[in-house]
């Protein structure tokens, strides 16, 4: 990925896109990535940071919740399945399998019945589904897989496999992906107003928000994928979408020790909402709490008491002694997302507008790649057949065993720990190989920046030089993951990374302080938290 400054510069040289994508979160980036693919001039940008929407806060279950017999719809569920699968070929770095329980209550057989079917049919789809099979378990085999679960109030379970992925560093890959094959991408860079002629998008007016200058660009087609701001977006041009309910969902970091565990597992929630929680990034991810979201202010949701306290009643529905209480909690944070009323992937997800800008919104991260193909092979026709799943970050499935191999050798010699090195090869690909130059020309960059977490603090100048980190909020929530692991160790470590960023991008102090400031107002207050009113 090249430097902000010349991709503004390469902005301001070209004489028209083939495409202009606005939002680069996971849904734009597989447009970018795709369209570039297929040989198009393509700019993309966002008015945030990369990922900085529901990317960076999602949930990171490729599967984003138990499927029932009421809810499985063949069809669709293949093609989502066969999306899942071609990510896991794309970036097999970045996936990760994770064994999860069901658990049954005896009170519950309806239910118990509808989610086993399910979930069998789900597992039947993938093309995975002969490597790892479900299997039920017993109630004596829950005790030994999940001491902290009171046997006396389930039945027994099933047991099934799913993929974690780190969305943001998904959506980074797909971005430089996209910048290798020529595209553009700048963020930090917003769409301000759209120049018409006889009803049709000739220019978009962009605004600098990281210097103030602003801009204007010509380009074929523009493809809104701001998601929950995409009404905005469609504002600017004239267009009225039609309204869909923003949905919030919330998590909680709890410490690891909170809830004795060999296994991820969903459980059902005192109204019937699923809940899950599974050991995530050294600490346990407790979620989601689903609600509709009311307010104006999209840009930084954040959990409410009332859904904390749902999220740890429904955990401590299933214990008997160690109780979940707000004490456990590490971090919080909310996303957004637009609920369709069609809940499968379809056209309808495909806004066009009178003024030839196309809005897609709805769609869900994981599985959108079949649509945005056919959305772009109709809007460039004739395009010649290419191969868009091609690996990502590697040369291919044998460079990807080989080199990690190399890196993990070459990691141990320079005295990395295992965790760490496990977590430059996910989050790196080959690039892992830039971070380990950066420790042997200063060793002292190999020192973690939480020391309870394996990101090191090589990684800073690697994400500012190549991946268009420009704030310390961009490095800590989404080049790395610590703030949102651990609010209070991330905000310490703020001092020194802040120190280390400022010697490189040459701040002063009261840029470095303002920059700490701005990242402490981004997080949830933990410290402010309103006592629990059910524990």
């Amino acid at each position: 990925m090249i430097e902000r400054e010349a991709s503004l510069e390469a902005v301001l040289k070209q004489e028209e896109f083939d495409l202009l994508v606005i939002g680069a979160g996971i849904v734009g980036a597989n447009i970018a990535q795709i369209a570039s693919l297929m040989g198009k001039n393509v700019l993309i940008i966002d008015k945030g940071d990369f990922a900085s929407g529901s990317s960076s806060k999602n949930s990171p279950m490729l599967r984003s919740g138990i499927p029932t017999i009421d809810e499985l719809k063949l069809p669709h569920s293949k093609k989502a399945q066969q999306d899942k699968e071609r990510l896991k070929l794309m970036l097999p770095h970045l996936l990760k399998d994770e064994s999860f329980v069901l658990p049954f209550s005896e009170n519950k057989t309806f239910f118990n019945i509808k989610a086993t079917i399910g979930l069998t049919a789900h597992e039947i789809l993938s093309s995975s589904a002969l490597e790892k099979q479900n299997s039920l378990l017993s109630k004596k085999d829950l005790a030994n897989l999940i001491p902290a679960l009171s046997t006396n109030k389930v039945s027994g379970g099933l047991r099934f496999h799913e993929k974690l992925f780190d969305e943001t560093r998904v959506v980074l890959s797909l971005l430089k992906s996209a910048a290798k094959q020529g595209a553009v991408l700048v963020n930090y860079l917003e769409a301000k107003g759209f120049e018409l002629e006889s009803g049709k998008i000739q220019k978009v007016h962009l605004h600098d928000r990281y210097s103030g200058r602003d801009l204007e660009i010509k380009c074929r087609f523009c493809i809104n994928a701001a998601g929950v701001q995409a009404k905005q977006v469609a504002a600017l041009a004239g267009e009225k979408i039609k309204e869909q309910n923003i949905i919030k969902r919330s998590y909680l970091v709890l410490k690891a020790s909170a809830f004795e565990t060999n296994s991820a597992l969903f459980l059902p929630g005192t109204d019937g909402r699923m809940v899950f929680i599974l050991p995530y990034q050294h600490a346990l991810l407790l979620g989601d709490c689903k609600s509709k979201f009311e307010s104006e202010d999209l840009d930084n949701p954040q959990p409410e008491a009332e859904e904390i306290d749902y999220l740890l009643s429904a955990v401590n529905n299933y214990t008997d002694s160690r109780k979940l209480s707000t004490k456990d909690i590490q971090a919080a944070f909310s996303s957004l997302h637009l609920e369709s009323e069609n809940k499968a992937q379809s056209q309808d997800c495909i806004i066009r507008s009178n003024s030839g800008l196309i809005t897609v919104c709805g769609l869900k991260s994981a599985n959108c790649r079949s649509l945005i193909e056919a959305l772009l092979k109709e809007i460039f026709p004739g395009t010649k057949a290419i191969e868009t799943d091609q690996i990502i970050g590697w040369a291919n499935k044998e460079d990807y065993i080989a080199e990690s191999a190399a890196i993990e050798i070459r990691a141990r010699k320079l005295g990395l720990e295992p965790a760490s090195i496990k977590h430059l090869i996910a989050n790196y690909a080959k690039e892992a190989e830039q971070v380990l130059d950066l420790i042997e020309k200063k060793v002292a960059l190999k020192e973690r920046i939480v020391a309870e977490f394996p990101p090191l603090y090589a990684e800073l100048p690697f994400a500012l030089i190549n991946e268009m980190a420009i704030s310390l909020q961009d490095f800590m929530m989404r080049r790395t993951r610590l703030a949102y692991l651990n609010q209070k160790l991330a905000m310490q470590a703020a001092e020194k990374t802040s120190f280390l960023m400022a010697e490189i991008l040459g701040w002063d102090e009261q840029r470095r302080k303002l920059e700490i400031e701005a990242m402490q107002a981004q997080l949830f207050q933990i410290s402010d938290m309103p006592k629990s009113k059910t524990l």
